[in-house]
């Protein structure tokens, strides 16, 4: 006696949708998409995956960022203005046989 599937794992249910398996599973996880979570993996019943590909739940392309860039960076001190820090070496912490 076989009993009837209920959960579907992420690759089955992309493939059906059309979409990679990790988009699918980071809508899960922000719960635009209904599924549950299993043994730390994200599945769907037949009423869920059915629901989806009912809906269009394709991917949208990101908008190209329209942040404008800086013109210059801050200006660097030149050496002239800078401070001048005087380095001082310590001694070694074991001392070596040669």
């Amino acid at each position: 006696m076989s009993l009837p599937r209920l959960l579907y794992t992420a690759p089955e249910v992309a493939e059906a949708l059309g979409v990679s398996a990790y988009w699918l599973c980071e809508q899960a996880r922000s719960g635009r998409i209904p599924a549950k979570k299993v043994a730390g993996a994200w599945r769907w019943t037949r009423a869920e995956v059915e629901a989806l590909v009912g809906q269009d739940i394709a991917p949208v392309p990101r908008q190209p960022k329209t942040t404008p860039r800086r013109a210059r960076r801050t200006p660097q001190p030149s050496a002239e203005t800078a401070p001048v820090v005087q380095l001082i070496a310590r001694p070694p912490r074991r001392r070596h046989i040669a």
